[in-house]
C-alpha cells in the first residue's frame, strides 16, 4: 500500500523585502527535498540567513537536520560569520532542537 501524504503542503516563499525566507505548512519525507532546494538557492551569495518558520505546523527530524546542517556549513565553507537565523521557531520545535543539542550548533540563532 502506497504512502499517503496527509497533513499541510510545504509552502515556502520570500518575504516583500526579499530579505528572509518564509516556511510552513508541514516539513516531511515528501517536501524535504524542496525545504533542501529552497534552502540552497537562497542562501547562495547572502550574509545572514534569515527563516520565518513561525507558520510550520511539523518538522521532522531530517527537515530539523537540514537547518542545521545549513548553518553549520556556512561556517564550513568559508563564510566564516555568516549565521541562519530562524525567526518564530514553534515551541515544540524549538525543545526537539535542545533536546538533541543541536540548538548550540555554530552559526545557529533561534530568536
Amino acid at each position: 500500500m502506497p504512502l499517503r501524504k496527509t497533513g499541510m503542503a510545504l509552502r515556502i516563499s520570500r518575504a516583500a523585502d526579499r530579505t528572509s525566507l518564509r516556511i510552513a505548512g508541514d516539513i516531511d519525507e515528501f517536501s524535504y527535498d524542496e525545504l533542501v532546494a529552497a534552502l540552497a538557492g537562497f542562501a547562495g551569495g547572502r550574509d545572514d540567513i534569515h527563516i520565518d518558520m513561525a507558520g510550520v505546523e511539523s518538522c521532522d527530524l531530517a527537515g530539523l537536520r537540514a537547518l542545521v546542517l545549513l548553518a553549520a556549513d556556512s561556517r564550513q565553507d568559508g563564510a566564516g560569520g555568516r549565521r541562519v537565523i530562524l525567526h518564530g521557531l514553534p515551541a515544540h520545535l524549538k525543545s526537539v532542537l535542545e533536546i538533541l543539542g543541536w540548538d548550540t550548533t555554530a552559526g545557529l540563532s533561534i530568536e
